[in-house]
């Protein structure tokens, strides 16, 4: 089965700090649309956009999030090939900024098995820590429309979790007992740590002919829906070690929510 998710470690307290008082190439600050700064990094496994409800003193009001995207066909590997995945998910929690670091995730996942053993599509749940790997839900095919929610019911320690394969009709919904830490949420494509990185080409969040809004957050602080661009947040690519980069977001479009993420190297 899947490797349990790591949380997103990386030192985003002192990127941001330092990104404000000065021109870091490590973390430059681009100025959006909206006037929200936003920061540039990386991440082994991760590469997207998260958005906190603040960089440098962050409160748990982001109770809610949608995303949007296009599942990607992947190639199929060959008899000799080893086993290669990528996956998309939205999220509540699991960046450094978390005080316990708890995250609750949706999303779909694509596997070409080794061998020549063929390729999986599908939708999966998880919440680290409490599962002890992702849950299938049902299966899924390259260029479906997919639509995922995580939603806290009332007050208490419930959260709703919905994805939505609109092409084919396909729908998972339930509510768990959970407390995800709610100073980020996350629109992410992810490499498993272990295993190469399919090649996507190119993963489209947010595409303009889905309904309704998308890739945004709830803020529980002003109950007002805000979009990745109204928030802080970061643009993250995905580089090895070694500083390859992997895979890489576009910037956000004049909607300040759509992206595309960009595969460029498996491992």
């Amino acid at each position: 089965m899947r490797v349990k998710r790591r949380l997103f470690t990386h030192l985003f307290v002192a990127l941001a700090f330092f990104s404000m008082m000065m021109a870091l190439s490590q973390a430059t600050i681009v100025q959006t649309g909206t006037g929200t700064q936003s920061i540039q990094s990386s991440d082994e496994n991760w590469g997207g956009y998260v958005v906190v409800s603040d960089y440098l003193s962050p409160q748990p009001v982001l109770n809610a999030v949608m995303g949007s995207w296009i599942v990607p066909s992947i190639p199929t590997n060959s008899f000799f090939g080893t086993t290669n995945r990528v996956s998309e998910w939205v999220g509540i929690g699991g960046s450094a900024l978390a005080s316990d670091g708890n995250l609750i995730q949706v999303g779909t996942e694509e596997i070409s098995y080794a061998y020549g053993g063929g390729n999986s599509y599908f939708a999966w749940y998880e919440m680290v820590p409490g599962n002890a790997s992702a849950v299938q839900v049902f299966s899924v095919s390259p260029g479906d429309v997919i639509n995922a929610f995580i939603q806290e019911v009332g007050t208490g320690n419930s959260y709703t979790i919905s994805i939505i394969d609109s092409t084919n009709n396909n729908y998972y919904q339930h509510t768990f007992t959970y407390s995800p830490d709610k100073t980020s949420a996350e629109w992410i494509v992810e490499k498993n740590l272990s295993e190469p990185l399919s090649d996507f080409n190119v993963i489209d969040f947010g595409p303009a002919y889905t309904s309704g809004n998308y890739n945004n957050v709830h803020d529980q602080a002003n109950g007002s829906d805000l979009n990745i661009g109204q928030l802080p947040n970061y643009e993250v690519t995905i580089k090895n070690t070694g500083g390859t980069t992997l895979a890489y977001p576009s910037a956000l479009g004049s909607d300040q929510s759509s992206f595309t993420m960009t595969w460029q190297n498996p491992s």
